[in-house]
């Protein structure tokens, strides 16, 4: 691992849906490791998950 990172949702947050809450956090890392993520134009980022609804997306 490079880094460890953690947060709690806010009120508005514990509201949404369990898709809504994994791309939630999708989008979350990726702000916070722009460092690692925007040091190359061409470089590809692949995300990993098990959630079926968010891999019914990613094929859309």
């Amino acid at each position: 691992p490079i880094a460890f990172l953690s947060c709690t949702l806010s009120n508005a947050e514990k509201g949404y849906f369990s898709t809504e809450m994994e791309i939630l956090g999708f989008v979350w890392v990726l702000e916070k490791c722009t460092r690692w993520t925007t040091t190359t134009r061409s470089m590809l980022i692949y995300i990993f998950t098990n959630y079926s609804a968010i891999l019914g997306l990613s094929t859309k």
